[in-house]
């Protein structure tokens, strides 16, 4: 009965704070319009488009790139590009939010990869667009 109500508990504050543990975890910062009129402007115009409310934006204080949708070939290159030039300081429990996976690591890690490398993901976005040949 213990362990039940310890992974209740548990799942509970998962379900709910998990978004807040990460975010504090990487020190963002909640950024506002006056801020960074552009980018509220682009998410605003997303939002409304997919009939979705607007969400709250937050920056990373890193130099390295992140982002959390992206469905372009060329956006994944200049990502992948950037990460390399720069890598990310991540921890590993919250590497699969990463459209660029902050670790490395092959052998059994890549069991235990969610998304496929960037390069395969490259590759199909491009022979879905018709480009490769």
């Amino acid at each position: 009965m213990m362990a039940f109500v310890f992974a209740l508990v548990m799942n509970g504050v998962s379900y709910w704070l998990s978004d807040k543990i990460v975010l504090r975890m990487y020190g963002a910062k909640e950024i506002g319009p006056e801020e960074a009129p552009k980018l509220h402007r682009i998410v605003q115009e997303l939002t409304l488009r997919a009939q979705m409310p607007m969400p709250k934006l937050y920056l990373i204080p890193q130099e390295a790139p992140n982002a959390f949708a992206t469905s372009l070939a060329n956006a994944l290159k200049k990502l992948q590009q950037a990460a390399e030039r720069v890598p990310m300081e991540a921890n590993p429990a919250t590497a699969h939010m990463f459209i660029v996976n902050p670790l490395t690591g092959g052998g059994l890690m890549a069991l235990f990869s969610t998304h496929p490398p960037i390069e395969e993901r490259i590759r199909r976005l491009e022979e879905m667009s018709g480009r490769r040949g």
